[in-house]
């Protein structure tokens, strides 16, 4: 059985053969068994099928084939669903007398107890009617200016909420972190622009640039830019660049964090949103709801695992969740020890704290910062 699309470019080849017990041996009086061969062949797209039935056997002797049928069987439509964006149905087709699929918007499983038709995320029961949780956010605490029932942050085209735990962006990942990937974030729909390319899904855009595994978006603007500190290694090669840890601390999430709750300006709260990001990457602190002045966070980063690789600008090299604690100036903001400092984080493309810095200042928060130019100091996680 040949299977060709349209075009007739070949598409799919089957057969059946005839078993070595069921063959007629030469010169034999005894009648062997007939054998019902069939094959099943599943056609997934126009075109044509050319169906025969052939003696390729190495002994020349006479074949009988009869009682061959064709049989086309086209797949029943058993049940569709669509809905709003929150989840609501909006129209539905079920089969008759077929038993009802109860894993409908986002797969999650549709409790009928009672009527009240919420769908159990695992953490929550989600209504899909109204957009909200039946209960409170579990982890609250991280998004504070949201409402605890909101659900995706009111933005389902962009964010998801896999188990009711929390929103996150949607993304995917390919591979593991033994095969060195990492977490590829952006928009679930529209076409995805990349400078002047423009690519139909993300699959497309790391297909035309195979070296590239990693790509930044931007959630102020969603300006999608190539990351240049992960490259995929060649055959033989050590991989090079910022790979997320098995273990420890996974710079991604860290980032990430700090690009969807980030400002525009300064809220004075680098402390809090750094310390959260830094939780978010999977560091376990003493107390994460307890924040310290930006310029005295070396010893608690070093309690947590951090490093000291850089104390001048000199000769270094930012890299993707490096920490910066800066201390404070003389004028500047007071705290109980004396000026609070500052503290940020680099997300692959410039500083961040509880604010995006100005891409015209290549290191220091703000202007009096670079004015004074205090001691600073960077940390990585090792």
């Amino acid at each position: 059985m040949l299977v060709f699309d349209d075009q007739f470019n070949l598409v799919d080849v089957a057969f059946q053969q005839l078993d070595a017990a069921f063959v007629q041996p030469v010169g034999s009086t005894i009648k062997a068994p007939h054998q019902l061969l069939s094959r099943q062949v599943l056609i997934t797209k126009p075109g044509f099928v050319y169906i025969y039935v052939s003696n390729e056997g190495t002994v020349l002797q006479d074949i009988h084939f009869d009682d061959m049928r064709i049989t086309h069987r086209q797949l029943q439509l058993i049940q569709e669903d669509a809905y709003y964006a929150f989840g609501m149905t909006h129209s539905s087709y079920t089969l008759p007398n077929v038993p009802t699929n109860p894993y409908t918007y986002n797969g999650k499983e549709v409790q009928d107890e009672l009527n009240v038709g919420w769908l159990d995320y695992g953490a929550r029961m989600y209504d899909n009617t109204t957009g909200r949780w039946g209960v409170v956010d579990p982890l609250a605490e991280a998004s504070r200016r949201w409402s605890p029932y909101n659900y995706a942050y009111n933005n389902p085209i962009r964010f998801i909420d896999p188990d009711g735990m929390a929103p996150v962006q949607y993304g995917f990942s390919a591979g593991s972190a033994e095969t060195g990937s990492v977490s590829r974030y952006g928009a679930i729909h529209g076409s995805i622009k990349m400078g002047d390319e423009e690519f139909d899904d993300f699959q497309s855009l790391f297909d035309a640039h195979p070296d590239l595994i990693a790509v930044t978006v931007d959630n102020r603007n969603g300006a999608i830019v190539p990351n240049p500190e992960v490259m995929r290694p060649n055959e033989g090669q050590e991989r090079t660049g910022e790979w997320p840890d098995k273990y420890g601390f996974d710079k991604d999430k860290a980032v990430n964090y700090l690009n969807m709750k980030a400002h525009k300006s300064s809220t004075g709260n680098c402390s809090e949103y750094v310390q959260k990001a830094i939780v978010a990457g999977g560091i376990e602190v003493d107390n994460p709801t307890m924040y310290y002045a930006g310029g005295s966070y070396g010893p608690h980063l070093k309690d947590w695992g951090f490093t000291i690789v850089a104390t001048s600008l000199d000769g270094y090299t930012p890299r993707k969740g490096d920490i910066a604690v800066i201390q404070g100036y003389p004028g500047g903001t007071e705290c109980k020890a004396g000026p609070c400092g500052h503290i940020q984080m680099y997300y692959g493309e410039q500083w961040v704290s509880d604010f995006f810095q100005s891409t015209n200042r290549t290191f220091y928060p703000g202007p009096a910062y670079e004015k004074n130019a205090p001691s600073f100091e960077i940390y990585r996680w090792q």
